[in-house]
Formats: C-alpha cells, structure tokens, sequence
C-alpha cells in the first residue's frame, strides 16, 4: 500500500469482501480493500456503494433524538434513557439480483480488540418499564429500530437505527451479509472504520 493510502486508511477505510460459496459459517473471507474517500474535512466516510450493495451510515445526535421523540409524545424519562446510548442508522440498498440478508446477529461493533454489546429489544422493554412508557410508544419505538432479520429483494432498501452503549472513541461496524434465498451464496462484508458517538454542539 502506498504512503498516501496509508494516511487515507487513518480518516477511514471500507472494506469490500466476498466469501466462497457456500463458506462455512464463521470462516473469515478473502478481503478486497478499498479506501473510501474522506467526507470534506477530513472526517471518516459514512458511505459506501459498490455494483452489488450501498450502505449510507448516519450518526443521530442528541439533539435530533430529543426533538423526534418528544414530537411523538415520548415522555422525559424516557428520552433521558435513550440519550444515554448511541443510535447508528444504516441505510442499506440491495442492487444485485438475488436475495441480501441483513442479520443484526452477523454485524459486530469493536473498539480495537473489545467487542461492543449491541443493545436489543429486550433491553429498550426494562427501560420501559422503568419510565412507564405507554404499549403506543414503546411500539412506535420499535418501528424505529432496523429489523433483528430481513430479507432484501432485487432493488429493495431497509433503514432504521441500531443502538449501542454511548463510546466516549471511536469504533468500528462489521456487517456481514449473506446472499442467495438459502443464504449459501457469496457473503458479502464491509466494515466502516472511526465510528463517533455524537454530542450536541457546544
């Protein structure tokens, strides 16, 4: 890798891969790297898109989060609950002809070597619980996540948003996808590197 790819994979690098057909499960793939182009300023690229797949990665800020719920008559409990994790909402559009799936099980959230624990579903009904959120809201949150599994058709999108626990540095997303309506065809990987939390401006 040239000096100048070098200093291009410390803003951010995406990762295009293709598995074998047919690979075991848990196998790692042969990886293709390709650095993305940095975002004006030099931040980490949040795109990607390539003749099969693109993936669009937006950063929620407290701010948003706060106006958004409390515009759907989400109570302050509530909110406070929310605004102590971090939301990811990927935008991810199938453009190859056969069957994508996208499996939040087969996507992994690292910072270096530590693995970062996706919070499900389960964990959004204890807080609840706890703020007394009426069954309307909670179900209106829901439909705000991205699903748990999902198959995407020829053409087809899905967005939503995947929470983590609030990361004071940066981390990395790994999604893996597998194709074929079987799910034995090639998998597909990208990975986006110098993830950020968001804080309001001050």
């Amino acid at each position: 890798m040239s000096t100048f790819n070098r200093r291009l994979w410390i803003g951010a690098v995406i990762v295009a891969a293709f598995g074998t057909a047919g690979a075991a499960v848990g196998s790692e793939p042969s990886r293709v790297d390709t650095t993305a182009v940095q975002e004006r300023g030099g931040k980490p690229a949040l795109r990607y898109e390539d003749d099969t797949l693109s993936v669009r990665i937006v950063m929620r800020t407290p701010d948003q989060l706060t106006a958004f719920y409390l515009g759907r008559g989400f109570n302050r409990a509530a909110i406070a609950h929310i605004l102590e994790t971090c939301f990811i909402t990927p935008i991810v559009h199938n453009k190859t002809l056969d069957v994508l799936w996208l499996r939040l099980d087969d996507w992994r959230f690292t910072r270096g070597d530590i693995p970062i624990a996706r919070l499900k579903r389960d964990y959004w009904s204890a807080r609840w619980a706890e703020s007394g959120l009426p069954l309307a809201h909670q179900a209106t949150f829901g439909w705000t996540l991205l699903p748990e599994e999902r198959d995407l058709r020829p053409d087809e999108g899905a967005g939503g948003s995947v929470v983590i626990p609030f990361q004071d540095r940066p981390f990395t997303l790994t999604m893996r996808f597998h194709t074929g309506a079987d799910k034995q065809g090639p998998v597909k990987t990208v990975v986006f590197e110098d993830l950020q939390c968001t804080t309001n401006p001050s």
